[in-house]
């Protein structure tokens, strides 16, 4: 398609051709719907009919639209029309450096300054991860005010033939290839390629930083470093010639001549790693003693640590603090939204956990995680004038971390206790007791609401420290089984908090959103269905279901939905069984989240000897949740998670093939599965949807066959703890009264069928029987924190304590005389006993090895010969799989659009 002046395409009317090279035609043109002069860069012909090619492009195009920088030239949209394939681009005024140099050398302070500026956009581009491929005088535009703008940032790559290469090779630089392009444009992109991608290889940063090099040495020398007659005489000469660094001016500061003769080093691993540094020296050489500070309009307002954060995070903090333009004091344009990833450093990453990992600061300006360092799991805190990530000392153990009002204070979860530490370091302050601290937030009156335990409700403490005060779910005890309100957030005012409700802590897929009023505790249920829930302001609620976030219009002050919600975020990480995502919101619309759907995918099945020793007990790798070891070791009955739901069905594993064979398949929950002793029948806990909302027993054939056969029927909550030996009597959990869990048995064919093992004002859960049925174990909070205990099957004579310091779960070895359990501490403890006239007598437990959790989950079995436990492990060892937080910068914008207007 033929363009002429004055024509119309869409909404631009061209007005004149003020460029044309390798990477297409440029055009002058006004956008007749804004009402603004842009530049329109028509790509080559026949570009739109190459569809793997082109889709290719628009991807890569919508990166480089995302970056927003006074010195990169901005583009505005990418257009389609007809046979023809165009963008819409920032239109600059002003000479390229080409024809700058065309007349001679800069003035030392002149290229100097120009090449701060040059830096600066390569920084941010590539701190978003953006290569350029082509930097060269030609696409560095001089605008009248002394201002830098780099062109065609990424577009080598963009418009590159080769799909799965980085445009590395000089034969598919766009500039080389068009056969519309004029020598010296050829020449001149010949000239300023690295070494590397002269050679054909695949390029990095460091390519950008030699072309930086070259055209530094250029702006100083007034001379092109590398020429020849043709493009394989330049390409030779940028390979192989010596550098002539007698070229440059006698008053070239000593920190530039080191600084082009680590830029142009030919081999990239002896080459400056980071355009960073590259600026650094510059700033360093322009505030040399010797020589007058200059202070250019694109720097004089650009504090150290805007310069040295990475782009997305300084656009983050500018957006929050509302600070005035680059340039002239003018207020800046409003940014774009922007998604990308930030940078985790190999040697800090992400822990693996179903906990929030994430916490931003109301003001945008510090992130916080929890990550590994060495061995240890610590918080780890950004600030804005920080590159990198720092251990925050004294937060070994931590979890869930969140700001407070002004930033200054970070909270966290450790050693079962509400700490706070200030972003400055120190010790950090314990505030109360908070076993497993389930949320919190910290209002602006110098309080925090938080959930202490996994049930028990929320509480409110002052941030000084003290005693808590309850507020919700006053007498309920910590448990399995339990109603649970957590993940608090606080309404602005203090008012009022939003928190995630449930009737079951192992259940949220029937949890509500609530707003409860801290003044007289009354209740308001904002949307059924639904977790973690969050105020994002002006106005809005935001939500997770499953994996997916949703947004209404919301009104904080009649604690109204004022619209519809609607899905706005998909693939949100978090763990469905916690009611949790990892998500953190500032106060300036800044959105920073993991992607992914659970933080429980990944796990293997192991054995581990008595002595530690761990070796694999099958191949495959899920989200298990929990573990049975067949009578006669052949097999496994584990509870598997159906991926991207909140259903958890039945399998059996065959040990000696290493097959799985899937037993339910109802979109609910299956859990805990038990084997009979003849090991023909699998005994779980479920919660058909058509049934009611209640786990209650069944049992099904283990080798998957027959009916699906229910054995009790209650309102209350059941799940099963073990068979007797004998395959009489199955003991099993019941959610009774107040506070909770009882012991049960159940006989079958008996009147009743059901009977009370133990009811106490305690919870008591997990039983088991003794491989003689004579005695039942148990755990149980009557001590104030979960301790093993043994008691006569029969039901007679008292219960004897088998752990000294915390016991949660526990199994019997099958021979000897031997009891296995998990300690609080993460030990596995054994413990051997004696029977004295028909009375118990344990003696002290003895640790076995450490069974901490990560790497292994709580939940283990014990072989049939009682030399080896199973048990989980995850596959990171606790760590998450090299994944970097998504930030969404302006995300409010992007509510806005989304969200459908207040009614």
């Amino acid at each position: 398609m033929k363009i002429e002046p004055g024509q119309d395409l869409l909404h631009y009317r061209f007005v004149e051709k003020i460029g044309e090279g390798g990477m297409g035609v440029v055009w002058k043109a006004v956008d007749t719907t804004l009402n603004r002069d842009v530049a329109i860069k028509i790509l080559p012909e026949g570009f739109s009919g190459e569809g793997e090619r082109l889709v290719r492009f628009e991807r890569e195009a919508k990166l480089l639209a995302s970056l927003n920088h006074p010195n990169i030239a901005g583009i505005y949209g990418i257009h389609k029309s007809a046979d023809m394939v165009f963008l819409s681009m920032e239109l600059i005024d002003g000479e390229d450096l080409q024809k700058r140099l065309s007349r001679g050398a800069l003035s030392r302070d002149d290229a100097l300054n120009y090449a701060l500026q040059i830096a600066h956009a390569f920084e941010a581009a590539h701190e978003s991860g953006v290569i350029h491929r082509d930097l060269k005088p030609a696409n560095v535009r001089l605008t009248p005010e002394g201002k830098i703008k780099v062109l065609d940032f990424g577009l080598a790559k963009a418009l590159s033939q080769d799909p799965s290469g980085p445009g590395a090779s000089p034969a598919m630089s766009p500039t080389l290839t068009s056969t519309g392009t004029i020598a010296g444009m050829v020449l001149g992109t010949a000239a300023y390629m690295s070494p590397e991608q002269a050679k054909g290889k695949v390029v990095d940063r460091r390519a950008d930083i030699w072309s930086f090099g070259v055209v530094l040495f250029e702006m100083l020398s007034g001379r092109r470093l590398f020429e020849g007659e043709g493009i394989s005489e330049t390409l030779a000469a940028v390979i192989m010639k010596d550098i002539d660094w007698g070229g440059l001016p006698a008053d070239t500061p000593r920190t530039i001549r080191r600084l082009l003769e680590r830029c142009l080093q030919r081999d990239p691993k002896s080459r400056l790693r980071d355009i960073g540094d590259a600026r650094i020296a510059i700033e360093e050489a322009l505030r040399a003693p010797a020589e007058p500070e200059l202070v250019t309009p694109a720097t004089q307002r650009r504090p150290r640590w805007v310069r040295v954060l990475p782009w997305g995070i300084t656009v983050a903090a500018l957006a929050a603090l509302g600070w005035v333009g680059w340039f002239g004091g003018k207020a800046a344009p409003p940014s774009p939204i922007m998604r990308f990833a930030m940078p985790i450093a190999e040697e800090q990453p992400l822990v693996r956990s179903p906990i929030p990992l994430l916490a931003i600061s109301p003001d945008g300006r510090r992130i916080a995680y929890v990550g590994r360092n060495n061995n240890d799991r610590v918080i780890f805190l950004r600030h804005a004038h920080q590159s990198e990530a720092q251990p925050l000392k004294g937060t070994e153990g931590a979890d869930n971390p969140f700001f407070s009002p002004d930033g200054e204070w970070i909270g966290f979860e450790a050693d079962g206790k509400l700490k706070k530490v200030s972003v400055l370091g120190g010790p950090p302050m314990t505030l109360c007791d908070a076993p497993h601290l389930r949320g919190a937030s910290w209002g602006t009156d110098g309080t925090i609401v938080f959930t202490p335990r996994r049930t028990g409700g929320l509480a409110r403490v002052s941030e000084a420290g003290g005693e808590p005060e309850s507020l919700t779910l006053i007498g309920a005890e910590d448990g399995f089984g339990q109603p649970s309100d957590r993940w608090p957030d606080l309404l602005p005012g203090n008012r009022v908090v939003i928190l995630t409700s449930t009737q079951d802590n192992g259940n949220y897929s029937e949890a509500d959103i609530v707003a409860l009023s801290l003044a007289d505790k009354s209740r308001k249920t904002l949307v059924k269905g639904g977790t973690f829930g969050r105020f994002v302001p002006p106005g809005f609620l935001v939500y997770a279901r499953e994996n997916t976030l949703f947004a209404a219009r919301f009104d904080p002050e009649a604690l109204e939905l004022t619209g519809p919600a609607v899905p706005v975020l998909e693939e949100v990480s978090g763990a469905a069984n916690y009611g949790s995502k990892h998500l953190a919101f500032s106060n300036n619309g800044t959105l920073l989240y993991l992607i992914g759907a659970s933080d429980f995918d990944q796990e293997s099945l192991v054995w581990i000897s008595r002595d530690g020793t761990e070796e694999p007990a099958s191949a495959h790798e899920r989200d298990y949740g929990w573990a049975g070891v067949s009578p006669d070791g052949k097999h496994l009955a584990l509870q598997v998670h159906v991926s991207n739901t909140d259903a958890t069905d039945i399998w059996v594993l065959e040990m000696e093939r290493d097959t799985l064979t899937r037993l339910t398949f109802q979109e609910t929950l299956d859990i805990d599965p038990v084997w009979s002793p003849d090991g023909e029948w699998i005994t779980f806990g479920s919660m058909p949807t058509e049934e009611g909302k209640v786990f209650n027993l069944y049992r099904m054939r283990a080798d998957g066959t027959g009916e699906t056969q229910r054995l009790t029927t209650s309102d209350r909550r059941q799940t099963p703890g073990a068979w007797s030996p004998d395959g009489t009597v199955l003991a099993f959990t019941e959610r009774g009264g107040d506070p909770g869990l009882d012991l049960m048995l159940y006989r079958p064919g008996t009147d009743p069928e059901v009977e009370v093992f133990l009811a106490t004002n305690f919870n008591e859960w997990q039983p088991g029987f003794s491989p003689d049925g004579r005695w039942i174990s148990f755990a149980s909070d009557m001590s104030g924190q979960p301790e093993i205990y043994v008691r006569s099957s029969t039901g007679s004579g008292q219960q004897v304590r088998i752990s000294t310091e915390g016991g949660t779960i526990a199994v019997w070895n099958p021979v000897g005389k031997e009891l296995f359990y998990r300690s609080l501490a993460g030990k596995l403890m054994s413990v051997s006993f004696t029977v004295e006239d028909d009375a118990f007598r344990p003696a002290l437990p003895e640790e076995l090895f450490d069974f901490s959790s990560p790497p292994y989950s709580f939940v283990f079995d014990v072989a049939p010969a009682g030399d080896r436990i199973l048990a989980y492990k995850d596959l990171t060892g606790g760590e998450v799989e090299r994944r970097e937080p998504v930030v969404v910068i302006n995300w409010i914008d992007e509510l806005e659009a989304k969200v459908p207007a207040a009614r």
